[in-house]
């Protein structure tokens, strides 16, 4: 978009939430150190690393998002010369952006760590997995902040996202491939792995497509 208040208003996001960035990296170096700590450590430290994570996709629609809905921010943003369109995308990058920096650091360190120590190497495609499913539930949680404006609503797809973080844990977990694939010292991509990874990408680009859909056609979205 050639608006130059879009790109402010990313930066805005970016600006506002460092602090948020660096803290959720913070923890999931710390957790990452734990895991060192032997077996009980490293279950623990891996339990910290994602809980962070999902904490951290589910604070920042709702800081970022939710909250200037509440505080009645938006109403000032939109009198600036931006269409309802334009905010909504640029909200939307700008903390796609606050969420992706941290991630990806998080996911190179984590399979670095994988690759280093004398953990498995299988590991790395559970591991992959979980993450990017983090990542998608991030994606779920600030299109549907986006898009609802009840809280109730809000409440119930995050409570929906947060339970199926742990039975997708356990799921991936118990596949006949994924599982014993994460014991042995190759990676291996299995056809699960590789459906789950597909799905995984296929609801990542369907809210966002919903979401661009749904706002050209009901701009009151917003």
């Amino acid at each position: 978009m050639s608006n130059p208040v879009v790109g402010r208003l990313i930066g805005k996001e970016l600006r506002l939430n460092w602090l948020f960035m660096a803290g959720v990296t913070f923890g999931g170096f710390v957790s990452l150190a734990v895991c060192l700590l032997g077996k009980v450590g490293f279950a623990a430290g891996a339990i910290m690393f994602v809980t962070a994570l999902i904490a951290f996709a589910v604070t920042l629609p709702m800081q970022s998002v939710a909250g200037e809905r509440k505080e009645k921010t938006r109403l000032f943003v939109l009198s600036l010369p931006i269409s309802r369109g334009e905010y909504i995308w640029a909200k939307v990058v700008g903390v796609s952006l606050c969420f992706l920096a941290p991630w990806t650091v998080l996911l190179i360190a984590a399979l670095a760590f994988i690759l280093i120590t004398p953990v498995p190497d299988g590991m790395v495609v559970y591991t992959t997995l979980v993450l990017i499913f983090a990542l998608t539930d991030f994606c779920v949680i600030v299109c549907a902040a986006m898009f609802f404006t009840s809280e109730g609503a809000l409440a119930l797809v995050i409570i929906f996202m947060n339970m199926s973080v742990t039975f997708f844990i356990i799921g991936a977990s118990a596949l006949t491939r994924i599982g014993p694939d994460s014991a042995i010292d190759a990676i291996h991509w299995s056809a699960p792995a590789l459906t789950i990874l597909g799905s995984e990408i296929a609801v990542v680009v369907a809210v966002f497509g919903a979401l661009y859909w749904l706002a050209r056609r009901e701009p009151v979205v917003i």
